[in-house]
């Protein structure tokens, strides 16, 4: 015989886990009950058990019995016809209470497919505050559930509950009705369709843009949550464009940074250490990804149009953003937007004609010097910089490296507040101080000499201490050698900077050029005096053939290399006197057998890696030499054509064999033969060529 309803609540109110009886009795008791009182219509008492049942499941171990016994099943099936009063809240507080951490409770509901009746309780505001929570627990970790409810439109109820008058009865759950929307839209492994997002963003945004200054620290920092979460999708991103709302979000952005968050020792009757903590990490999160959002919104295909010059969000961030020093945060987020408009050459050279662009990032780079304590001369008690400046400084580097690519631009840009001459070779000698800043400064430095007569001449050029930035350039080798084991990861970035530094400025002054042109007069002048004035850089080419182990950048050695012999064994000409030729003879030939190392690297070049150290020796030795491997392996033919690696050793063994051949051929032997009692390595220097030949021809 059922037992009465008070003799159920009794026993749930009262339930011992040391006493007769058990949970499961309990409430197999309690579902028989429920069954005869539905029966008949006694909807009272139906919600008197219904609460103790969501007052019990609010602790664990009564959780998987509510399923087990079949009484969360009962309930869900019922809930359609308990209409909108007090009986059907205690259901909805044990569907919620029964689903915390409860997998199989939730695979419960989803089986049987009421998600969707409870996510339209929504309509009803005096049910709000009980279905949000039900919801959310079932969907949490439950992707099955997480669908169901997307269809069912719990999103854009939640959107309307937000955006309307209907938010301030149930304003103490805003946060759970935003983690609910996150759950939803930022779970990328969910199927269901996204159509309706990017109207709900918007809606969002335009809700918390007009309603900042009412919300709460930690109301304002979850809807920043969550309108990110919806910002993720392209599709949303793609409405911001198209309806001119990223104005909005970069006050947002500004608003959200200048939000003051009490001290973590704070506490009142709101706010203690842990809250705190957790909205600052949440902040702090938050940022990093407004920064990259609106950064890739400037590599869309149509953000140049939409944001470019004489654009308010263009004037926000250029006049405004990049010129606050106050907001470093705001400056990295200037920084990287303006350096993604530059993602083709026709954009970055249009942004480079305008002046407040290359004006505000020189200034953050001149300024940078102070903020970051790298001046040569610190004042004393100077204090090293937070991480914030240092970032702004780094994202303002890399933005001017990405806008001197543009043959075009590398001149305006080493000129604006003189960068080449005057600062970047501040950011080199202050690498002990600043290694994080270093590599990306070193990379500017070599897009900005690439290719670029005008610049290498300003770095080549002596100063009136007599020094050339050159000279000061390559002092830095110092430094990064003696930081090997601090800097760690950072050292080869740095080290490959700096080789492809040095392989550009050999490539503009030995470029071939029309002998017949009166520029080249001037050319061969600068060569020579380069060569006196640099006398350990010609040899430090031939180091780094030996140091490189990176295919690209051994051919990049190879190429300067490469012009500097053909401007050795260049026809004399009336305007080249036999000096020049035989002070970029002597240095070629130091840079290649300044060390028997170098051979070997040359020998690598052309045999394979490793084959070079025995080639070498049995030269050197004259001794025969016994297999050499004349063929190339058939892989490395099958894929010739198709592999770039493969075509790279390939082109950098020609290069090596036309250099050994112009060595032996021209600068020995026709040219200079008064120097080869200096060349103890001639018939090294003819054995690559003799042994080399076939290997070429052969690939």
């Amino acid at each position: 015989m059922a037992k009465s309803a008070q003799e159920i609540v009794d026993l749930l109110v009262g339930f011992n886990a040391s006493a007769p009886g058990s949970m499961d009795d309990i409430l197999k008791d309690a579902l028989q009950t429920l069954e005869m009182l539905w029966s008949s219509d006694q909807q009272a008492e139906v919600k008197d058990i219904a609460e103790k049942i969501a007052d019990a499941a609010r602790t664990d171990k009564w959780r998987i019995p509510i399923g087990e016994t079949g009484v969360l099943d009962f309930l869900l099936d019922k809930v359609p016809d308990q209409g909108t009063g007090d009986s059907v809240v205690q259901t909805l507080r044990v569907i919620g209470n029964a689903c915390v951490d409860c997998d199989e409770n939730r695979d419960r509901v989803v089986a049987s497919k009421k998600l969707l009746y409870l996510v339209s309780l929504l309509k009803e505001d005096n049910l709000i505050k009980f279905v949000v929570p039900a919801v959310f627990n079932v969907c949490v970790s439950c992707i099955p559930a997480q669908n169901q409810a997307y269809e069912a439109g719990f999103s854009t109820n939640i959107i309307d509950i937000i955006d309307s008058p209907r938010l301030e009865p149930v304003r103490g759950i805003l946060g759970l009705m935003l983690k609910g929307l996150e759950l939803l839209e930022a779970s990328k492994n969910t199927t269901h369709s996204i159509r309706e997002l990017p109207g709900a963003a918007v809606r969002l945004l335009n809700f918390i843009t007009a309603r900042e200054s009412t919300l709460s620290l930690e109301e304002f920092t979850d809807c920043c949550t969550s309108l990110l979460a919806f910002l993720s999708y392209d599709e949303v991103q793609e409405a911001l464009i198209r309806e001119d709302k990223l104005h909005l979000l970069l006050n947002l952005l500004r608003c959200h940074l200048s939000r003051p968050v009490p001290p973590s020792d704070y506490y009142d009757e709101y706010f203690d250490a842990e809250l705190i903590d957790e909205i600052r990490d949440q902040r702090s999160a938050n940022y990093n990804t407004f920064a990259e959002i609106i950064a890739n919104i400037a590599l869309r295909p149509d953000a140049f149009t939409k944001y470019g010059p004489r654009t308010i969000v263009f004037d926000t961030l250029v006049n405004k953003w990049l010129r606050d020093f106050s907001q470093p945060q705001l400056q990295i987020v200037a920084c990287l937007f303006i350096g993604n408009l530059a993602c083709s050459d026709d954009h970055s050279v249009a942004l480079a004609k305008e002046q407040p662009v290359l004006n505000g990032l020189a200034d953050l780079v001149v300024q940078g010097v102070s903020l970051l304590g790298v001046s040569p001369t610190p004042s004393p008690g100077n204090i090293r910089p937070t991480s914030e400046p240092l970032q702004a400084v780094y994202q303002a580097l890399s933005c001017l490296k990405n806008l001197s690519i543009p043959a075009d631009n590398k001149r305006y840009v080493a000129a604006t507040e003189r960068l080449l001459e005057s600062f970047l070779p501040k950011y080199w000698t202050a690498a002990a101080l600043n290694q994080g800043v270093l590599p990306v400064a070193l990379s500017l430095t070599r897009c900005l000499l690439t290719k670029c007569p005008e610049n290498v001449e300003k770095i080549i050029s002596p100063r009136e201490d007599g020094k050339t930035i050159f000279q000061v350039f390559m002092e830095i080798w110092d430094v990064i050698e003696g930081r090997r084991a601090e800097w760690a990861s950072d050292v080869v970035i740095a080290k490959n900077d700096v080789y492809r530094t040095v392989c550009a400025v050999f490539n503009v002054l030995f470029e071939p050029e029309d002998q017949d042109t009166k520029g080249n007069a001037y050319s061969f002048d600068v060569r020579v005096r380069f060569l006196q004035d640099h006398p350990k850089a010609a040899p430090f080419l031939g180091w780094m053939l030996e140091e490189c182990k990176n295919d690209i950048m051994r051919a990049e050695v190879l190429f300067a290399l490469h012009n500097m012999c053909k401007a050795a064994i260049k026809r004399p000409s009336a305007l080249e006197h036999p000096a020049v030729r035989r002070t970029i003879a002597t240095a070629t030939l130091r840079a290649l057998s300044s060390s028997p190392m170098t051979l070997v690297a040359l020998a690598d070049c052309i045999f394979g890696e490793g084959e070079g150290a025995r080639l070498v020796e049995s030269l050197a030795r004259d001794e025969p030499i016994g297999h050499v491997p004349s063929n190339p392996d058939p892989e490395e033919v099958l894929l010739s054509d198709e592999d770039a690696s493969l075509r790279l050793k390939r082109s950098s063994r020609e290069l090596q064999i036309v250099i050994s051949a112009w060595i032996v051929a021209r600068i020995i032997v026709d040219r200079f033969p008064l120097l080869v009692d200096n060349i103890p390595q001639r018939d090294i220097f003819e054995g690559l060529v003799r042994l080399g030949g076939p290997k070429v021809r052969q690939c």
